[in-house]
């Protein structure tokens, strides 16, 4: 039978099994009304399996007043927030498994798209600020979030690497550049142009002889390792973020 738990709390908690064979489930308020269902003996297979995983209960956080349960219920409303829940989360995760190339498609569509949120809670400032040079060689004041990608693209070349290997993930193929578009070397227009690279045996290697890995963008010369990308993004938008006190 489930431990019965402290009171004060949403909670939902499993009594069973009773001498009859049945199992009651019981929904309590934190201001303590309830609601308790019975469950007949032969329906009960389903409850037994949350119960030996929940001994204790369920507890239900109360997201209208807990700032911590906002975040866990998908409460990121901020470029900061962002930034921290999800860019650079996204970002430890895959350097913990950097032969992983599901976890380098996300790292990378976060770090790219990151540009949007701050693009939106700081437009005024960037358009005045931040300029690029467009198709027909022409330089341009910022004036939507594309064309602040576009700059963010011709400073930082990494950058607009990132950005073909998230937009790459996306949509697949990508449609050829306009002529005369500059893109870095490696700028990818498949997503099969980032790959995973083959284990291999390191000669004379006395611990971890066999390693593993690495997700890797195809370039013109030598292949970039997608951890270098990403490192390099993440140090772009801190040095960004103390630059511009955002």
């Amino acid at each position: 039978m489930s431990v019965a738990p402290e009171s004060g709390r949403n909670r939902i908690m499993i009594y069973g099994p009773k001498p009859d064979g049945t199992y009651v489930v019981e929904f309590e308020t934190a201001d303590g009304d309830s609601l308790a269902i019975s469950v007949p003996a032969g329906e009960t297979r389903v409850l037994k399996h949350f119960q030996a995983r929940m001994p204790f209960g369920l507890f239900a956080p109360d997201v209208r007043s807990d700032p911590k349960a906002q975040i866990a219920m998908g409460q990121i409303d901020t470029y900061s927030k962002y930034k921290q829940q999800v860019v650079e989360r996204d970002f430890r995760e895959f350097m913990a498994a950097r032969a992983d190339l599901r976890k380098a498609w996300h790292c990378a569509g976060s770090l790219f798209h990151l540009h949007e949120w701050v693009y939106a809670a700081h437009k005024a400032a960037i358009d005045a600020k931040y300029t690029f040079v467009d198709d027909n060689g022409s330089i341009r004041p910022v004036s939507c979030a594309v064309h602040f990608a576009n700059s963010l693209g011709q400073i930082y070349p990494d950058f607009q690497l990132v950005r073909g290997i998230a937009n790459a993930s996306k949509h697949f193929v990508l449609r050829a550049p306009p002529a005369g578009r500059s893109h870095p070397s490696g700028m990818p227009s498949h997503a099969a142009n980032t790959y995973v690279s083959g284990a291999a045996f390191q000669l004379g290697a006395f611990s971890n002889a066999f390693q593993l890995g690495e997700v890797k963008q195809q370039a013109d010369s030598t292949d970039i390792e997608f951890a270098v990308l990403a490192q390099s993004i993440l140090n772009m938008w801190d040095q960004l973020f103390a630059q511009e006190g955002w």
